[in-house]
C-alpha cells in the first residue's frame, strides 16, 4: 500500500511540474509556446523619465543582475540598488488585455519582500506581448500604470495564434491541464493495481 501510495504522490509531482511557465492556452483556446521568448541573455529597457533599468526574461531567473535573490524581473536604480519585482513562484500566463487572439501577458508577483507604501503593496510587473508576425521579440515600451505596477510591453511573432502568419503555440500538441488529467487517471488507475496486489 505505501509503494502505491509513493508511486501516485510522484507521479502527481510529475503532473503538476507539467503545467508549466512555457505553454499557455487562452480562454477561447488559442495556444501560445513561451518558451521561445526565453533567452541566455536578458531583456532590458528603461521607463522614460525615470532612473531605472528593467531586466527581465520569461519563465526563467536573470543571469545579468546582482540581485541577491533569484528572479525573472527586477529594477535597477542609477545607484545599482536591485530590487526584486517579481519571482517565477508568483507567475501567471493570462490573455493580452487586447483579446485572447492577440498575444498573451506574463505576469509576476513579489509577496515576499521590498513592497511598497510601507510594506503593504506587492510589487507586480506585467510582461505584455502583442502578435507581430514581422519580428522575433521587441520592446515597444516600459510604463508603471500604478504604484509598484511595472508594464513592459513587447511584439512578437511568438504571440500569434497559429494561421496569422506566426508560429504561435502551433495547432497541435496536448495542454498542460490535459496532460495533467491524463497522468492523473493513469496514477489513479496505476495506484488501484498495486493496492490490489499488494493486498492479494
Amino acid at each position: 500500500m505505501k509503494v502505491a501510495i509513493l508511486v501516485f504522490s510522484l507521479i502527481f509531482i510529475v503532473a503538476v511540474r507539467a503545467q508549466n511557465c512555457g505553454s499557455f492556452t487562452s480562454q477561447d483556446g488559442t495556444k501560445y509556446d513561451v518558451s521561445p521568448l526565453t533567452r541566455s541573455t536578458d531583456y532590458q529597457g528603461t521607463e522614460s523619465g525615470t532612473p531605472y533599468t528593467y531586466y527581465w526574461n520569461f519563465c526563467k531567473n536573470l543571469l545579468s543582475t546582482t540581485c541577491v535573490s533569484p528572479t525573472p524581473a527586477t529594477q535597477v536604480s542609477a545607484t545599482g540598488t536591485c530590487t526584486p519585482i517579481g519571482y517565477l513562484t508568483g507567475y501567471l500566463l493570462k490573455d493580452n488585455p487586447k483579446g485572447p487572439k492577440a498575444g498573451f501577458q506574463l505576469t509576476y508577483t513579489n509577496t515576499q519582500d521590498n513592497k511598497c507604501q510601507s510594506n503593504t503593496i506587492n510589487r507586480v510587473t506585467n510582461i505584455v506581448v502583442d502578435c507581430d508576425p514581422s519580428v522575433e521579440s521587441s520592446l515597444v515600451g516600459i510604463t508603471e500604470p500604478g504604484i509598484c505596477v511595472y508594464t513592459m510591453t513587447m511584439k512578437s511573432k511568438h504571440a500569434c495564434p497559429p494561421g496569422k502568419g506566426g508560429i504561435g503555440g502551433g495547432g497541435g500538441g496536448l495542454s498542460g491541464g490535459s496532460i495533467f488529467l491524463i497522468i492523473f487517471f493513469v496514477a489513479a488507475a496505476a495506484y488501484f493495481a498495486i493496492g490490489s496486489l499488494v493486498m492479494w
